[in-house]
């Protein structure tokens, strides 16, 4: 009798992955079709493990192959990415133990959805689970470093991540001497660098790219504002041309931004600024309006009639300030809004 149970339970536990197969199956043809409604077809965990025999971590994997394909089909389109902490939620409550979810989807969700405070309740949930895996207090320093510029938080989580029993030699050196320089934007370059050097995603490694760009194009601002801060020390009247600084010897010649961008001075402030970098601050600020008005749309089943509606319904804590200090233009017909 032992014999023919244990093909019986082989069978039934064919039977339940195949079902769980099948319905996976369905749900990549349902997204296919009705890509808009993501939400629907996220498993319900206990449901998955369930049907699986205990064998969810399989499943979880298969999963994971979806988020992936999730994250690479908005980064190609609409880059939105709603769905992406409640897919990695799911995944890990699978498989508590599947250290890459955490890891990646934590940066997936910092980098690409502009979500830190979501990236660091993930990377908190793995740390509870794996607490002997550098990974974690590693990548959750980089995002108190990167988001918020925490640089306490972030030497906390970098002592931690020394600590544990996998961490790598370089680790530690890393971890002193950012310790000791306490530099941070070398800190971030050497961040943006090992992600655009390393990582499996082609949506981060061309995000880590951008940065680094960003952070040298910092740089440049910098120094032309120190030799702008000079000429103005030197008894010359303000301006706003940067020919004024290469004519009276302060600035070599105007330098050229590889993005196409443009430096320039703003006479509000008598500030130089780049365009590029506006530009890329410009571009969160645009998304957040935008999942602001659909959630309005979805509960009132319109749009607002201004943006300051968003604020007086509830639906936003508070509406953004222009980088280049104009007003977002805005269609309440339509609920388009752009900078």
């Amino acid at each position: 009798m032992k014999p023919l149970r244990s093909i019986y339970l082989l069978i039934g536990f064919a039977l339940a992955f195949a079902g769980a197969l099948l319905a996976l199956t369905r749900i990549q043809a349902i997204q296919a079709e009705v890509p808009l409604h993501e939400s629907l077809y996220i498993p319900n965990p206990s449901i998955m493990k369930y049907a699986t025999g205990g064998h969810s971590a399989a499943m979880g994997d298969l999963l994971w192959l979806q988020c992936i394909q999730y994250v690479s089909r908005h980064f190609n389109t609409d880059e939105k990415y709603e769905w992406l902490y409640q897919m990695c939620d799911v995944i890990t409550d699978l498989d508590p133990q599947f250290l890459d979810v955490y890891v990646n989807g934590a940066i997936f969700l910092a980098c690409l959805k502009d979500e830190p405070k979501a990236s660091l309740r993930l990377l908190e949930k793995g740390r509870r689970t794996l607490p002997h895996s550098y990974r974690l207090p590693y990548e959750m320093a980089m995002i108190h470093l990167v988001s918020f510029k925490d640089f306490q938080r972030a030497c906390d989580y970098l002592e931690e991540a020394v600590k544990c029993p996998d961490a790598p030699e370089g680790l530690a050196e890393f971890t002193a001497n950012f310790l000791r320089s306490q530099n941070l934007r070398e800190a971030l370059r050497g961040y943006w660098g090992r992600l655009a050097q390393e990582h499996e995603s082609k949506a981060i490694r061309q995000m880590a790219l951008q940065k680094l760009l960003e952070l040298a194009l910092e740089d440049v601002v910098e120094q032309m504002q120190a030799a702008l801060t000079a000429y103005l020390e030197a008894g010359n009247p303000p301006t706003e041309r940067l020919e004024d600084l290469v004519e009276r010897g302060f600035l070599r010649q105007i330098p050229e931004d590889p993005a196409g961008g443009q430096f320039f001075i703003d006479p509000d402030d008598n500030l130089v600024k780049n365009t590029t970098l506006l530009d890329a601050r410009n571009e969160p600020i645009i998304k957040y309006l935008e999942i602001g008005l659909e959630r309005f749309h979805a509960k009132e089943n319109r749009y607002p009639e201004t943006l300051d509606e968003l604020v007086s319904s509830g639906t936003s804590p508070y509406i953004p300030i222009h980088p280049y200090g104009r007003q977002y233009q805005y269609d309440p017909a339509t609920g388009a809004v752009q900078g």
